[in-house]
């Protein structure tokens, strides 16, 4: 980044973890989106952040830009926490769950780390992650709803598609 390119707006630095946002083309979801990303809070405080950058500009108050940009990583840290204690919960929550599987359960363990990954998934999808059967592949899928670990949204009696709403939620 060249010196004359520089604004202060753009010191903030993003870093990545996995959360989802729906592709309605074939209805999976994908890991686009931030956990931790700066720009949230920027968006909650947009006539703070404009102020201070104006200040910058204007007064070369670059101490007064310092403190808000660390009240933003003090904000977004503290609701980056916030969100993975509630993943920790949820997990021990459907742990818990999937004890009532009996023989099923490493299996739906293994499962269960898939959803994590991806947690919009169809019976092909689950059947070639944990390379099993097609039918066996149902099954969990059917053990998983009854449950009420996963959901499934599209209606259909074929080619039907399950979200873990639970975890999905979480980045909402």
């Amino acid at each position: 980044m060249s010196i004359n390119n520089f604004k202060a707006g753009r010191l903030v630095q993003r870093y990545k973890y996995k959360s989802f946002e729906p592709n309605l083309i074939n209805q999976k979801w994908y890991c686009t989106n931030q956990l931790f990303i700066f720009q949230i809070f920027f968006k909650k405080n947009k006539s703070l952040y404009y102020d201070n950058l104006t200040r910058v500009r204007n007064n070369n108050d670059l101490i007064q830009w310092l403190k808000f940009f660390l009240e933003g990583v003090r904000s977004t840290s503290q609701n980056s926490i916030e969100t993975f204690k509630n993943i920790i919960a949820l997990r021990n929550k459907v742990e818990n769950k999937i004890t009532k599987l009996g023989k099923k359960q490493p299996l739906a363990r293994e499962f269960l780390q898939h959803l994590y990954s991806y947690p919009s998934i169809d019976a092909s999808d689950t059947a070639k992650a944990l390379q099993i059967n097609l039918s066996t592949a149902l099954r969990l899928i059917e053990d998983f709803v009854k449950l009420k670990i996963l959901i499934e949204i599209t209606g259909l009696k074929r080619n039907r598609v399950f979200i873990f709403e639970d975890y999905i939620k979480l980045f909402r």
